[in-house]
């Protein structure tokens, strides 16, 4: 089983999919400490999609093994939002920025990115060597917790003063109107 020797997880958009594992295999040793177990695995598939009894046994089941293996990899994620692209690399500078040297030492990390279409990509990395220069040179927790925040608002007001002045890319557009057709202008 793949994630027996994963010890970190790193996701564009952390999820879980333990229910339907557990329903491929409910005598799995992974799931020995799953309370109701039979009650569980009783529930037929389209009632198990609303189900919060099953949300609830499984989310309370994961929570450990969550903070163990996910939560790491989630700085930039909670600070941040989601980055799209740049979140699975936010995870992985999380990561490195969070968790010591020594820790690291042998891990296998996963990492895992989809968008909204049909394309992912899934590789592992290994960790050998120290992580503590590059910790140090990223200073994540660090630069993530000086981060000014601002309302909406005023980003928004920034923009409007940006756009005339054609700052950013040349190539950036702005939205100006929608029409029956989507359409930047």
């Amino acid at each position: 089983m793949l994630a027996c020797i994963l010890q970190t997880r790193i996701f564009s958009q952390p999820w879980t999919q333990l229910y339907n594992d557990f329903k491929a295999d409910p005598t799995n040793p992974l799931f020995a400490d799953l309370r109701d177990r039979e009650q569980l695995s009783s529930v037929p598939y389209e009632a198990s999609l609303t189900d919060k009894t099953i949300e609830k046994a499984f989310v309370a089941f994961a929570k450990e093994p969550y903070k163990k293996t996910v939560e790491p990899g989630l700085a930039c994620a909670k600070r941040c939002g989601n980055m799209y692209t740049g979140s699975l690399y936010g995870g992985l500078a999380s990561l490195i920025s969070r968790v010591d040297s020594d820790n690291l030492q042998g891990k296998r990390v996963s990492l895992f990115a989809f968008g909204s279409g049909c394309a992912a990509s899934f590789f592992a990395l290994k960790v050998v060597g120290s992580t503590r220069e590059m910790a140090e040179k990223l200073d994540l927790v660090k630069r993530l917790s000086d981060m000014k925040v601002v309302p909406c608002a005023d980003y928004v007001d920034a923009m409007k003063v940006s756009a005339p002045m054609g700052i950013g890319n040349l190539d950036t557009y702005f939205f100006a109107a929608a029409g029956s057709q989507p359409q930047r202008r």
